[in-house]
């Protein structure tokens, strides 16, 4: 009594609505800012899954890791970040001017004190909740990071050290983790679209053309499979395949 419906495309939209109603809406909001900067959305999970999603058995790198939710660090570090802007952008400014061995062309007079006041007004709008993209070419707070000044110091040179620069640092630090846990949220992702479609299907007697294919390897693998393949060769002396990739 299974019908197969040709199209899975619905049923596979709702189940990806149900995970992000069940797992994604309700998380830190200064995450979900995280999400929002990368784009993710139901449909995107199930655009960029849609060939793993009817192959359950394959394998998925990198590995889950886990989950960091103590977004009050987070926000303590933003905290700091926005005390010195408020009060020391003048000083941030003529470290950087003074260091000798500073790459001078982008980190002009001009160019820092245009970049510390944006994060300053980043912050001063969106205040615990804000969230810096800490790559190169979005937020400005990364050209102050300890990396970025290295990397921006001639050899021979040290860079300029202030606990401003730490703290952006850390706000970099942060950065990999938010990654960390999109990777970690993608293997939830999976896990559930194949538990619920698969629940799915059989409360509405359905299965769509994946599954007559992965059916048919779990019996040619299953205890009946010798059974399966005595009544195919009985009823069926040939096989011609239409499409090289079957």
């Amino acid at each position: 009594d299974i019908e197969l419906a040709p199209d899975r495309s619905k049923f596979a939209e709702q189940v990806s609505r149900d995970f992000f109603m069940a797992h994604v809406n309700d998380l830190d909001v200064i995450f979900l800012k995280f999400l929002d900067s990368r784009s993710v959305s139901p449909e995107s999970f199930l655009y960029d899954f849609d060939k793993v999603l009817s192959k359950t058995d394959i394998a998925i790198n990198p590995g889950p890791g886990k989950f960091e939710n103590n977004f009050e660090d987070y926000r303590k570090t933003i905290k700091k970040i926005h005390e010195i802007l408020a009060t020391r952008q003048d000083e941030i400014s003529d470290l950087i001017a003074a260091c000798k061995g500073i790459e001078k062309r982008s980190y002009s007079k001009k160019n820092v004190p245009v970049w510390l006041e944006a994060a300053f007004q980043k912050l001063e709008d969106s205040g615990s909740d804000t969230f810096f993209d800490m790559e190169e070419k979005k937020d400005s707070l990364f050209r102050f990071t300890c990396t970025r000044l290295r990397n921006s110091t001639k050899p021979g040179f040290e860079p300029p050290e202030h606990e401003f620069f730490n703290l952006c640092e850390h706000l970099l630090s942060w950065h990999e983790k938010f990654k960390s846990n999109l990777i970690w949220l993608e293997h939830k992702f999976l896990s559930f679209f194949i538990s619920e479609l698969e629940k799915k299907k059989q409360k509405d007697a359905v299965c769509f053309f994946d599954d007559l294919v992965n059916d048919l390897a779990a019996a040619l693998e299953g205890p009946e499979r010798r059974g399966l393949v005595k009544a195919v060769r009985k009823n069926y002396q040939a096989c011609l395949i239409d499409e090289f990739q079957d």
